[in-house]
């Protein structure tokens, strides 16, 4: 069938207070509008992820409980999206690209909603229709990348020249590199031999080295295969290249896309790896392949999930198929899907996707190339799959000259020397004759059948069952026994060995004749091949919390119990924590600060999925609604008295509520909610009660103090003696004299000899029996003093 024409179809998210809201946009049915509400909470996707992870095998496409989950998701996300006039312009649009005989391509464009790009729109399921919207090469749907720069198909001579980049750094998981590279080339054999498609593969998997061979050739398609990884921190996805030490690199698609810009002829990048296809809930351009679309890229297929190797291969044949076909790039991921669709059981099919900025996904125009053969299919023995540094040969370079004929595997010239013995010769000599018949019956009986019996029981076992291999040949056989945990045997002609198959696997032994152990060629050797098939045993896994709601802060405990694995990683919110086989039963305390999912992924050898069961459980985080922190309050606040003598005391009393902090300025800080406290001011204070919160908020009250200065002192007046005598004043011993005194009223008087605490007036004989001084103290309250004496003389 050739290409269909399409009519585009686009769908606008748009974001505001009120939510999300859908814009519809075609030629056909004008505008629409509706609301959008995404119809899961952040678990149930979650949880539609990890299921649809969990691969089934041997069931039936339409029991596959994987396709069954996808339609319940699909169903639902389908009728969150087209609701009201958006379903009623799809119709309008379908019934018009069928009139035309056109296809309705989808076109997302996330707008200011990128965190929508995350979802995984490729199963969008019309229940009405009975259909996914992706499965038809009719309505292929594209993540919509618009740039200014418009792109143009290019014209393309056959063959399209694809550069199959392979990473396998030392230092993550190892890949079979060659188990890879054979993948793929056997994928693309049949395109190779009619001349369609030409693979080179570069083998060092470094920036310098892409530089180097996109410099001297011309390529279309880039192909990664690789480790690829989403960092949630940084918001954006990585490609894991090498570093020149061999170790990994990881490398955003703004470098790669740097190197792929000015190579004008490539128009594709194809990336096989995990998490190529994430997308940044922030930024729509933030992702390994939306970058490579902003970079100048018209087109990048990328996976939002691990695929397997079998979907890998199916995929990239019927692609590259239909792409070299003329198909738009859309229309041929849609073969591509389809091709998964018909050959595994599961929803792989929906894991490639599209991130595009051409307008009408035709990215190359392929034309015949002249020099292929009339009958189309060129002449390619030499192998078009080839590793730079290592360019196929082919019998085709040998030169003429060194080419001889051959009869029957030997050589004429060889077969001419034979011809030269003749039996008549032999004939003449009888002993010759008996040596050559015993010789005949001796080699007839080294070459007998070497090997009677090869069992291996039981054949049918679950995972891990032993199987018991014997097997009996001639003593005249060298015997070599094939198959995995038979390194270490080293047969005899009889014997036994015992394995434990995790796969179903053949077995097979292999023997020779005498010859072959004195190191010549066989003439001939028997191979027996037994077969044991292996029922896969799936990984147990306990995963629990002890709590499944925390406030924000607190921590919970995980505990996990993982049976019948080898392998296993503890991701919480993605990031990983590899768990060794003696960490299978653990316990492990986290403080979360959001919600988290924690999720074991184990696997053993038995299971080909890497991932051969996973258990995820959401612990939900609330974050408290903090309790308002109430106003202080200020009771009581007094000072008494409020106007003093300088020198005086004042009494501060306060008292507050919902303040741990009170400080008063002119008294202290720190202090208690309630208390009081005696100050002397000095002067005219201010003081300031601060009550503050925890939360930092002040509340202030003030009170004034006068303090007046201490009032001026009245002076004293020196009390006035008006009268202090004595007489007579000379006298002889045994004499008298008489002391005669007058002081002012109020005066306190004392005289010396005499007495303290006197009246004011008075008089006083005394018999002085020396010359004596009578000292007469007159005071006032304030020590005011006035001190007269006298003195009188007494002869002896």
């Amino acid at each position: 069938m050739s290409p269909l024409t399409y009519l585009n179809f686009d769908l606008t998210f748009e974001s505001s207070a009120d939510g999300y809201s859908v814009r519809a946009t075609s030629s056909v049915a004008g505008e629409a509008r509706a609301a959008f509400v995404f119809p899961f909470s952040e678990l149930e996707l979650e949880n539609f992820l990890l299921r649809l992870g969990q691969r089934s095998s041997g069931t039936r496409r339409a029991d596959s409980p994987e396709m069954e989950l996808s339609k319940q998701f699909g169903g639902r996300l389908f009728a969150a999206l087209f609701n009201d006039d958006v379903r009623t312009a799809l119709r309008s649009s379908v019934n018009e690209s069928e009139r035309q005989g056109a296809g309705l391509r989808i076109r997302l464009r996330f707008g200011n909603a990128p965190e929508l790009a995350d979802i995984p729109w490729e199963y969008l399921y019309d229940r009405a229709a009975n259909r996914f919207l992706t499965l038809s090469g009719e309505t292929p749907l594209v993540r919509y990348l618009e740039q200014s720069r418009a792109v143009e198909p290019l014209q393309v001579q056959a063959p399209l020249r694809i550069l199959v980049m392979i990473s396998d750094p030392s230092d993550y998981d190892r890949l079979d590199v060659e188990a890879e590279w054979q993948r793929l080339t056997a994928a693309l054999a049949d395109l190779r031999q009619l001349g369609l498609v030409e693979i080179v593969r570069l083998d060092k998997a470094t920036l310098l080295e892409l530089q180097r061979l996109l410099r001297d050739n011309q390529f279309h398609i880039f192909h990664y295969i690789g480790h690829g990884v989403y960092d949630e921190s940084a918001d954006d996805g990585f490609l894991v290249l090498e570093e020149e030490n061999g170790r990994g690199r990881k490398v955003g698609g703004q470098y790669v896309g740097t190197m792929l810009a000015d190579h004008r002829t490539l128009r594709l990048a194809v990336l096989n790896s995990c998490e190529g296809g994430r997308s940044s809930r922030r930024d729509p351009y933030a992702g390994a392949a939306q970058s490579l679309v902003q970079q100048g890229l018209p087109a990048v297929i990328a996976m939002q999930f691990e695929i397997s190797d079998d979907a890998a291969a199916v995929f990239a044949q019927e692609f590259y198929m239909a792409l070299a076909g003329g198909y738009p790039v859309d229309a041929a991921l849609a073969e591509g899907r389809r091709a998964i669709f018909a050959t595994k059981t599961n929803a792989e099919w929906g894991i490639p996707v599209l991130f595009m900025r051409a307008a009408d996904g035709v990215i190359f125009r392929v034309v015949p190339n002249d020099n292929l053969p009339e009958s189309g299919v060129p002449d390619l023995t030499p192998s078009v799959a080839r590793s730079i540094g290592s360019p196929a040969i082919s019998t085709a370079e040998i030169p003429t000259a060194q080419k001889r004929p051959i009869d029957n595997g030997v050589p004429l010239s060889e077969k001419e020397k034979i011809s030269k013995y003749k039996w008549t010769d032999w004939l003449t000599r009888p002993i010759k004759i008996v040596v050559l018949l015993i010789t005949g019956v001796l080699l007839l009986v080294a070459f007998s059948p070497a090997v009677y019996e090869f069992n291996a029981e039981p054949s049918v076992v679950s995972a891990g069952t032993p199987v018991v291999l014997s097997w009996n040949s001639s003593r005249f056989a060298s015997v070599e026994l094939s198959g995995p945990d038979l390194l270490d045997v080293q047969p005899k002609p009889r014997g036994t060995a015992v394995v434990m198959p995790m796969r179903s696997t053949t077995y097979s032994i292999e023997s020779s004749n005498l010859l072959s152990n004195l190191g010549l060629p066989p003439l001939y050797s028997y191979r027996f091949e037994r077969q044991v098939f292996v029922t896969p045993v799936s990984p147990e896994i306990r995963l629990s919390v002890d709590r499944d709601t925390v406030v924000l802060g607190e921590s919970v405990t995980v505990a996990w119990e993982i049976e019948r694995a080898d392998r296993a990683t503890l991701y919480s919110n993605g990031n990983p924590q590899p768990l060794p086989t003696e960490q299978f039963v653990g316990t492990m305390e986290v403080e979360l600060k959001a919600d988290t999912v924690f999720r074991i992924e184990a696997s053993n050898p038995s299971i080909e999925n890497p991932i051969a069961a996973m258990v995820s459980l959401l612990v939900v985080v609330f974050t408290p609604t903090p309790t308002p922190i109430p106003n202080p309050q200020v009771l009581a606040f007094a000072v008494q008295p409020t106007t003093i003598t300088a020198g005086d005391p004042i009494e501060v009393t306060w008292r507050v509520m919902n303040a741990p902090s009170v400080s008063i300025e002119g008294v202290g800080a720190e202090l208690p909610p309630e208390g009081s406290v005696q100050v002397f001011p000095t002067q005219s204070t201010t003081y300031l009660l601060r009550a503050t919160t925890l939360g930092g908020d002040a509340f202030s009250q003030a009170v004034e103090v006068t303090v007046l200065p201490p009032p001026t002192a009245t002076p004293v007046p020196t009390p006035q003696v008006y009268r202090f005598d004595v007489f007579p004043g000379v006298i002889d011993v045994g004499q008298s004299v008489t002391l005669d005194w007058r002081v002012e009223s109020g005066s306190q008087v004392s005289i010396e000899g005499v007495g303290l605490n006197l009246p004011v007036e008075g008089s006083r004989q005394l018999f002085p029996r020396q010359t004596t001084t009578y000292e007469l103290r007159a005071s006032r309250p304030g020590f005011v003093l006035n001190i007269q004496s006298v003195t009188v003389e007494v002869r002896p």
